[in-house]
């Protein structure tokens, strides 16, 4: 996707459409990412540009998920929540010997 979507737009999205949005222009970035490392592409600034850009569709879509808890929606218009991580502790407990 290389054309810029205004985040006005991207509030009027449907859900779904978003989320397609977003998952082309992750494989855009990632692509530019390549393109810059391996000195094919030279203008950097595209790729933060686009960089930029995911993160608007990201912020919209988190928004439209607080909306939709809030406000009482239907479940396919909210984001699946992932699970939060557990952290574990890695400490090594040390036995004395008597």
């Amino acid at each position: 996707m290389s054309s810029i979507i205004t985040i006005t737009e991207l509030r009027t999205m449907q859900v779904g459409d978003l989320r397609k949005e977003i998952r082309s222009q992750q494989t855009s970035v990632q692509k530019m990412r390549v393109q810059i490392t391996m000195n094919t592409e030279k203008d950097t600034a595209k790729y933060r540009r686009e960089k930029r850009q995911l993160a608007r569709m990201m912020t919209v879509l988190t928004e439209k998920a607080r909306e939709g808890k809030e406000g009482g929606k239907g479940k396919e218009e909210t984001l699946k929540q992932k699970p939060k991580a557990v952290k574990v502790s890695a400490r090594k407990t040390s036995k004395k010997s008597a």
